[in-house]
C-alpha cells in the first residue's frame, strides 16, 4: 500500500478487501490515502468502530457532510449518548417511515 501513490484507484480496492475481513484501521488508511473520507467513515460504521468514525467525521469537512441524514448533530462533549441518534428511522413494511411503535402492527 505504501508503494502506491495517493489517489490510486487500487487503494479503494485494497480498502474494500481490508474492510471485508474486519481490518478497520487498515481499511481506513487505504480509503484515506485514496482520498475517500466518506468510505473511510463508512468502514468504521460497518465495523462498529464508532469513536474512530466520529473522529474522522469531525476532522473532515464536518459530520453533516458524511454522516447519514438521520444521525443528527454529533455532541462535542464526548457524552456516551453519542451513538444514540445514529439509529435509522423505523420503517413500515410499505417502506415509509413508521409513526407507530411496532412495524408488525402498522396500519400504513
Amino acid at each position: 500500500m505504501d508503494a502506491l501513490p495517493d489517489g490510486s484507484p487500487l487503494l479503494a480496492n485494497i480498502g474494500e478487501k481490508f474492510q471485508s475481513v474486519g481490518l478497520c484501521n487498515e481499511g481506513v488508511t487505504a480509503f484515506l490515502k485514496a482520498g475517500d473520507t466518506k468510505r473511510a467513515i463508512d468502514c468504521c460504521v460497518l465495523l462498529n468502530q464508532w469513536d474512530q468514525g466520529v473522529q474522522l467525521a469531525q476532522v473532515s469537512a464536518g459530520p453533516s457532510d458524511v454522516l447519514p441524514p438521520f444521525a443528527g448533530p454529533v455532541p462535542d462533549d464526548g457524552s456516551e449518548g453519542m451513538a444514540q441518534g445514529l439509529k435509522p428511522p423505523l420503517m413500515c413494511p410499505s417502506g415509509v417511515p413508521c409513526r407507530c411503535s411496532r412495524t408488525d402492527m402498522c396500519q400504513l
